[in-house]
């Protein structure tokens, strides 16, 4: 969640609370928060936005089955 919420963050304003407790508040309007990801640009994502994912997207657990382990 924290890379979803760094991709929404405004262009130039990086989110700087990627906590649960921030995140909940942010996906508590869940129309607002599902309108968010369907409009969502994603040809033209900001830098700081990119520089800020790609620690996350590079770790080696960032992974679909590590992530459902964690889950379940």
């Amino acid at each position: 969640m924290a890379v979803v919420m760094y991709l929404l963050s405004p262009p130039g304003k990086l989110l700087k609370d990627v906590s649960w407790n921030n995140i909940k508040k942010v996906m508590g309007s869940a129309d607002q928060f599902l309108q968010s990801l369907i409009k969502y640009d994603k040809e033209h994502i900001p830098d700081t936005s990119l520089k800020a994912v790609k620690p996350i997207i590079a770790d080696e657990n960032f992974n679909g089955e590590f992530i459902k382990v964690q889950i379940l």
